[in-house]
């Protein structure tokens, strides 16, 4: 009967240490993310060879990472409706806001 609790409570407890893992390298994944359209999207970006090398350092980190936070596949998803929700939220802020619709 102490085995079956202890390896439960043991169970859970990794459980929960893992959610926390991907939480948290989903949120430095959501910070990088920003960098990398911050960066994209200036004008200078396509000429700048050192943007250039930033945007590759952020790509490699990115990969690391999704690697450790334990499912890849779901962090890479997560992250590229991240991206994508940033680029369009990007593009609405550049309306003008006028009387009529």
């Amino acid at each position: 009967m102490k085995t079956t609790i202890f390896s439960f409570l043991l169970l859970s407890i990794l459980c929960f240490s893992c959610q926390s893992e991907y939480e948290r390298q989903l949120a430095q994944g959501k910070k990088l993310i920003e960098k990398e359209v911050a960066l994209s999207s200036s004008a200078t970006a396509i000429y700048d060879c050192s943007s250039s090398k930033q945007l590759n350092r952020i790509k490699n980190d990115l990969h690391r990472c999704g690697h450790l936070s334990g499912n890849e596949s779901l962090f890479k998803a997560e992250l590229n409706d991240y991206k994508s929700a940033l680029k369009t939220n990007a593009f609405r802020t550049d309306r003008l806001i006028t009387k009529y619709p």
